[in-house]
């Protein structure tokens, strides 16, 4: 499908695509805001990351509550060792980055709250720059 025009703007952190426009039928097609982080844990702090991650797994359906009240259709995050340093990736696809980081900042929701807290186990925030972001549509 040719793209006849592609409007982007980014700023380091994230890349946001607003639209994509299709020769053939000329339909706006709104792309959403992708972006990742690496999460430096600081030592020994893995014990931390599995409560964190048994907790959201059981109380899923309100970590889904939340993802909706901040636009939020993705968000995955990863576990790796590098160098004998652990190492979490998250991953977010939302309507708007800045603003589900912002509702999620003043959020009341308990399940919020566990992830904040769990953010004392990180030592590093690093941001990925996107490259590529391709979606079959």
């Amino acid at each position: 499908m040719p793209l006849k025009s592609l409007k982007a703007t980014g700023s380091g952190r994230f890349f946001h695509i607003n639209h994509l426009y299709n020769n053939d039928t000329q339909k706006k097609i709104k792309i959403m805001d992708v972006g990742a982080v690496l999460i430096q844990l600081k030592p020994l702090h893995m014990q931390q990351v599995h409560d964190w991650q048994r907790t959201l797994k059981a109380r899923q359906d309100k970590v889904i509550e939340t993802l909706k009240a901040e636009q939020v259709h993705v968000e995955s995050w990863f576990y790796l060792q590098l160098h004998g340093q652990d190492y979490l990736i998250a991953y977010m696809r939302a309507d708007n980055i800045q603003k589900a980081k912002n509702i999620a900042k003043f959020s009341t929701f308990p399940i919020d709250q566990v992830h904040k807290q769990f953010k004392a186990s990180w030592q590093a925030v690093y941001p990925a720059e996107l490259l590529l972001d391709a979606t079959a549509t």
